[in-house]
């Protein structure tokens, strides 16, 4: 006998309903180990199914094809255990629960919810009143004391002897990476990049040295334990923090480690047809044996569903390898990817979809527009082809459509759905996504010439002032935004037609450059989208550089 999971779905809620039964919402993962382990045990066990069926309504979410559950139920890792009232709210939860406790815990819920249902629901509907009449943070000014403060929350945090940050389990965390590199480019502060390369070192022993690539976290601070599962978010992440990483410390053996990371990612989730698969699952037995012994082992399951915001987060570090590594078939792919992606998983009226058993499925995650629209912005400025930034230049019409809360002006994770049940019809707004976002619109107003998205970047960044010391390291990417629309960009203009081997070398040279603060366009006088307000000489092939009002040039190399 086997537990009869149901999806999440309006069936699902009308069932727990007319039964009066609450909810059992198992949140799981193809790659998770722990997930896993409480299939084979905890709901194997007989008489946990016994009381799951005579008293819950079973739901389980895959939480990667559906984020926005995942983010509203999570107790804190996966599995998550959590129980719901018919009307989705939740009851209480854990994450892993052994047979013997899960029996109990079942008994325990449905007791509470039987004896003390009135007053249970009585309370949910007085919580519900709160979160409607919360008001909204008051918005703040942008200053650098925003940067300051979130360096110092950096600092506390890092792990000198280990390298990274916090203790175990202990997570790689790309963001924080990318905002030491960013702070380092502009301060040259020596003890900013000790962090970092102090991190990249100490985080080698979660790279799988037999097939490449990086594991999910380790459960040591050491980075000595690792879960095994390997995951396109985590690799994307890492992948690109190698490569600054050599950038900005001319360490060769960082690039040693990207190239790893793009074999393992090229051999085994790379689609073929464009695209790139989610995750590897974590089969401990195949990764502790010798090399010789994995060989013969079946390879641990690869989930291919093609998952919007993980794709977008690979091709921008693709299109990155593409110029450190000078190797021009990981732009290719990545051009590949990007058309694909486009043709399978964008809906002129809706959006974007995540995109699995041949159909697009979960729409309305803002997550998935942030990434794509960032990524296609790489691949502009990479190029110079301007259907990509027309492709951007969608994507920010649908996010501010459908996702912009007009009273903050800053953007809700996800569009409510008509149905939608329990916590999802609620907005919530991550403040890792609006800094994102916030750098995406920064970025398309210079290469748009559309200071309208510039001025929206700010209004995005100043909701968060008041807030953002609430998350914890996630500060990073807010205060990285803030770095990059204080300081404004350095924008590099070429001026020449892209057919010409002299302005081929000179984007080149261009983008091998770090810096998230680069803005790099050619400008061809024949072009129609030749900007009039540039009063550069059109009649050589030159550079220039510029920061504010001030420009330096011309450069016949750079």
């Amino acid at each position: 006998m086997e537990i009869s999971w149901l999806n999440w779905s309006d069936a699902a809620f009308k069932k727990a309903k007319k039964e009066d039964k609450p909810i059992l919402l198992d949140l799981t993962a193809c790659w998770c180990h722990w997930c896993h382990v409480m299939d084979e045990t905890s709901y194997k066990d007989a008489e946990v199914i016994k009381i799951i069926h005579e008293k819950f309504v079973p739901i389980r979410v895959d939480i990667d094809k559906h984020p926005v559950i995942r983010d509203r139920y999570n107790f804190g890792g996966f599995p998550t255990t959590a129980f719901l009232t018919p009307a989705g709210d939740i009851m209480g939860g854990g994450t892993y629960i052994s047979p013997p406790v899960l029996r109990q815990y079942l008994l325990d819920i449905h007791q509470v919810f039987r004896k003390n249902k009135k007053e249970l629901l009585s309370k949910m509907k007085e919580l519900k009143i709160m979160a409607s009449s919360q008001k909204e943070a008051p918005k703040g000014k942008l200053s650098h004391e925003i940067v300051e403060k979130a360096l110092e929350m950096v600092k506390s945090n890092f792990d000198s002897y280990n390298g990274g940050f916090g203790s175990a389990p202990k997570f790689p965390m790309s963001e924080v990476l990318d905002f030491l590199s960013l702070e380092y480019s502009i301060s040259k502060e020596k003890g900013l990049l000790e962090m970092i390369t102090k991190s990249l070192n100490g985080m080698k022993p979660l790279h799988d040295k037999i097939e490449g690539g990086f594991f999910r976290y380790s459960v040591s601070p050491d980075w000595s334990e690792p879960h095994y599962e390997k995951m396109l978010e985590t690799n994307a992440g890492l992948l690109r923090n190698y490569l600054n990483g050599f950038l900005v410390s001319k360490d060769k053996s960082y690039k040693e480690m990207a190239k790893s990371v793009l074999g393992y990612v090229k051999q085994h989730l790379a689609d073929p047809a464009g695209g790139f698969y989610g995750s590897q699952d974590a089969n401990e037995t195949y990764y502790r044996v010798l090399t010789s012994q994995r060989k013969k082992l079946p390879k641990p399951y690869i989930d291919k569903a093609l998952y919007v915001s993980w794709n977008g987060g690979m091709v921008s570090s693709f299109l990155l390898a593409s110029r450190v590594l000078k190797t021009k078939s990981y732009e290719s792919y990545a051009l590949k990817t990007l058309d694909r992606l486009w043709k399978l998983c964008w809906n002129e009226k809706k959006g974007l979809f995540h995109f699995w058993d041949g159909n697009p499925a979960s729409e309305g995650v803002f997550a998935d527009h942030v990434h794509l629209g960032l990524a296609f912005l790489d691949a502009f400025e990479q190029v110079q082809d301007h259907s990509f930034l027309d492709k951007a230049e969608k994507l920010a019409i649908v996010m501010q459509k459908y996702f912009l809360d007009k009273k903050t002006r800053s953007f809700n994770d996800s569009v409510p759905l008509k149905g939608a049940k329990g916590l999802l019809k609620i907005p919530a707004k991550n403040v890792v996504e609006n800094a994102l976002a916030a750098g995406f619109f920064w970025r398309l107003s210079f290469l748009a010439d559309k200071p309208k998205y510039r001025s929206l970047a700010k209004q995005v960044l100043e909701a968060f002032v008041s807030s953002y010391e609430h998350n914890s390291l996630f500060v990073a990417s807010y205060a990285a935004a803030v770095e990059q629309f204080l300081s404004g960009p350095i924008q590099v203009y070429i001026i020449g037609s892209l057919k010409d081997e002299k302005v081929q070398g000179l984007l080149s040279a261009a983008l091998a450059r770090f810096g998230e603060r680069n803005i790099v366009q050619v400008l061809d006088p024949r072009d129609k989208r030749w900007l009039p307000k540039h009063k550069f000489p059109k009649n050589k092939v030159t550079a220039y550089v510029c920061e504010g009002e001030l420009c330096k040039g011309p450069f016949f190399r750079l």
